[in-house]
């Protein structure tokens, strides 16, 4: 069997890398930096992104992780799922490039816990991500369009996304729940087994502004709302493909934004845990047909949490 290694991206890979992103997904890819090297390696290198690549001795890259933190809170991380050659996979490689990445970045004492995402027609992706101790916290329906699915996976319509928490310090908290969401953050806050207090959310008044973070992935825009003001209506996409508020779940200004956000089209989703320290409610809306057909869920939990949001996008 041939010899492969496992390090840190460099100038020698990054180029590979591009070339194994090419091999999977063509010229696609919604992000579109990994067809630049030079960003890629730019991105490792200041810090933004932590990239392993499995390569030959030959410096064929035939595999990568990355580790990244892309929340407004900086103890909180986002694990990428690994990808593989075809022709390299059945060899555990996908395994051992997420226990290398999980085991440089988790091992920080500093490090409060992490998220991923799966595409919730891999099954064994779920498997693996299940058996490696995170536990699904939402569910995004049409999050994954087909440009982000391996070529010999591709389908015509966009499939949903599983997103899964790895507890690795809690923080107890009270948290302000909005009536239409009430019993899918219970559900959650069950699942992950953290301490959370939670309480009916009234009508609570925003401040005069809102505080927002907004974020670009592939074709979906991300608002990160650490601040609920009277202002958020004009601060929502109008014409994004795809696009998604965080809100904080430590105000009752939460059940403002929420009849805010149902008047638009948005649906919740499900828990962010420690998205801003404290949890953040996630909501999404997909301008599109959105199916649930192709959806496969592999754990019991997963299961549980997707019939809820499943209610929530039938409403």
């Amino acid at each position: 069997m041939e010899e492969l290694h496992l390090n840190p991206l460099s100038p020698d890979t990054a180029p590979g890398l591009v070339e194994l992103f090419r091999a999977l997904y063509g010229e696609c890819y919604p992000e579109r930096e990994v067809y630049q090297p030079e960003q890629l390696l730019s991105l490792h290198t200041n810090g933004e992104r932590a990239t392993w690549v499995a390569h030959t001795s030959e410096g064929k890259v035939v595999g990568s992780i990355t580790i990244s933190r892309q929340t407004p809170y900086a103890r909180l991380y986002t694990l990428g799922h690994a990808v593989v050659l075809p022709d390299y996979r059945g060899r555990s490689l996908a395994l051992q490039l997420t226990m290398l990445g999980a085991t440089e970045v988790f091992q920080d004492e500093d490090v409060a816990g992490g998220l991923t995402e799966t595409g919730c027609h891999a099954l064994k992706t779920q498997e693996l991500v299940y058996k490696g101790s995170f536990l699904p916290c939402a569910m995004l329906p049409g999050a994954l369009p087909p440009e982000a699915l391996p070529v010999e996976q591709r389908v015509e319509q966009p499939v949903s996304l599983l997103v899964s928490f790895i507890k690795l310090q809690d923080a107890p908290q009270t948290a302000f729940v909005p009536a239409r969401a009430a019993l899918l953050v219970s559900e959650v806050v069950r699942i992950l087994g953290v301490q959370r207090e939670l309480r009916e959310a009234p009508m609570g008044a925003p401040e005069p502004t809102s505080q927002v973070t907004v974020s670009q992935h592939g074709d979906l825009t991300r608002l990160s709302v650490a601040r609920i003001g009277a202002d958020l209506i004009q601060l929502l996409p109008r014409e994004a493909p795809r696009s998604q508020v965080v809100l904080p779940l430590d105000t009752p200004a939460v059940s403002f934004a929420e009849e805010l956000l149902y008047r638009f089209g948005y649906r919740p989703c499900g828990l962010f845990p420690r998205w801003f320290g404290g949890d953040g409610l996630v909501y999404q809306k997909v301008n599109g047909p959105v199916s649930f057909e192709q959806d496969v869920l592999y754990a019991p939990e997963s299961q549980q949490l997707a019939a809820l949001v499943y209610e929530q996008w039938a409403s």
